[in-house]
């Protein structure tokens, strides 16, 4: 019967909403110029950046693309890259078409250390996550443990750092990156 006279105090009881934890996407376009040498590309993207759950200053990239390409040696354009850049390899100039590659992922995150609209959101001391190493994550995480927080699963696997399907120990941790 004390669950129903419960149930009858929901009915003139006032609801109360409280945030827990609070994060937003924001989508982010433009155009990036990436310059190699005598080889210029422009960029236009598109991307999704998010606050990481991993530290309150840093945020990561999402659903990014590059939604059109522009490609120019020396002033002259180039119509189509993909083939310019086969004809090369076809002629036995591969290693030419090699020097060409650029990573756009890797532009758009440079990029996005500089970009002014993130800086004011996110604040000046922010951390791109996307462009920090394997090294630092790695070290991020130790710290994180050393000062007594725990990581999933997931975290621990990017870094080999399961056994029996557990998380390894911080000692278990430590030595087994000082044998990498």
């Amino acid at each position: 019967m004390e669950m129903f006279k419960s149930l009858a105090a929901l009915k003139d009881a006032q609801q109360v909403v409280s945030q827990v934890d609070e994060r937003f996407n924001l989508e982010v376009n433009g155009t990036i110029k990436v310059e190699k040498g005598d080889l210029v590309v422009e960029l236009d993207y598109w991307c999704r950046v998010y606050t990481s759950g991993y530290t309150n200053n840093a945020i990561c990239l999402d659903d990014w693309e590059v939604t059109s390409a522009r490609y120019e040696i020396a002033g002259l354009k180039i119509d189509n890259y993909q083939d310019f850049t086969q004809g090369l390899k076809n002629n036995g100039l591969s290693s030419v078409a090699d020097s060409l590659k650029i990573s756009e992922r890797e532009a758009l995150v440079e990029s996005l250390k500089t970009n002014t609209t993130i800086k004011k959101l996110y604040g000046k001391n922010i951390i791109i996550w996307d462009a920090m190493s394997q090294e630092w994550k790695k070290n991020f995480f130790i710290h994180k443990l050393e000062n007594g927080d725990t990581i999933s699963k997931y975290i621990a696997k990017s870094f080999d750092w399961i056994i029996d399907d557990e998380v390894m120990t911080l000692e278990q941790i430590k030595e087994f990156e000082s044998n990498l």
